[in-house]
């Protein structure tokens, strides 16, 4: 069958003529086997149900033949599907970008608070403790729930301690 267009029959080079035609066939054939079946069988209730099953096929055939007369069905041709694959393409790429540009900055967002800390001028401390971190992942910190900022003058001026697990990190790492 033709991908670009779905009214075509399976031959090549079939036309809608054909299909229609050939819908048509089937819909008599169906119609003369209800009525030999109807005239066969003696119960009412077995005419009735043919007659309705030659009534279902003759609707069932004709909205087939109304439909494909030039409204091709959902089936999108070679090329909307090439563009949709390409516009597809583009916004992925977008949102790679967007989330490699997201990541770098939240990396960045990390690292500023200890490279300021490892310069002296952001420490961390607690509500409760009395020593002051130079680093957010301090092994002091691990249980603390609300851990807070501030500068190492401001650390000191409320008569806080450094932190000597820090100090030990800040010596090996510097």
């Amino acid at each position: 069958m033709s991908q670009d267009n779905p009214n075509r029959s399976r031959r090549e080079g079939g036309s809608l003529v054909d299909r229609n035609a050939f819908l048509a066939a089937a819909f008599a054939m169906v119609v003369v086997l209800c009525i030999v079946l109807m005239i066969i069988l003696p119960p009412w209730y077995l005419k009735l149900l043919f007659l309705l099953v030659a009534v279902g096929a003759g609707v069932y055939f004709w909205l087939m033949i109304v439909d494909r007369q030039g409204r091709p069905k959902a089936a999108a041709t070679a090329s909307q599907l090439r563009t949709a694959a390409e516009v597809l393409e583009k916004q992925a790429e977008a949102v790679e970008e967007e989330a490699e540009e997201a990541e770098e900055e939240a990396e960045e967002e990390k690292e500023a608070p200890r490279a300021a800390a490892r310069s002296g001028s952001v420490v961390y401390v607690t509500e409760k403790g009395d020593k002051y971190h130079l680093d957010r992942d301090c092994a002091g910190l691990r249980f603390a729930e609300d851990v807070d900022t501030m500068t190492e003058k401001e650390a000191k001026a409320l008569n806080r301690e450094p932190c000597s697990r820090c100090a030990v990190e800040n010596a090996t790492q510097g």
